[in-house]
């Protein structure tokens, strides 16, 4: 099992010697942290003036706070 562990990780490395694989690892590494309070401000405002859906709000608080913490 050790064996195959090794030449998965050693094909994975491999792969980082193209760019365009580089970029994308890179990319959906950093992009959450800025996406997801963008993401959690804008259904807030959706639910605060559309929906009117109060229990959606607590929970879109509930993951901010855990995403805080």
């Amino acid at each position: 099992m050790q064996q195959i562990n090794e030449n998965i990780l050693i094909f994975m490395n491999s792969l980082m010697d193209y760019s365009f694989v580089k970029f994308l690892a890179v990319t959906f590494a950093d992009s959450p942290i800025f996406f997801l309070p963008i993401f959690l401000v804008f259904m807030w405002i959706f639910y605060t003036y559309k929906q009117k859906n109060n229990e959606r709000k607590k929970n879109l608080l509930f993951i901010f706070y855990s995403c805080v913490i």
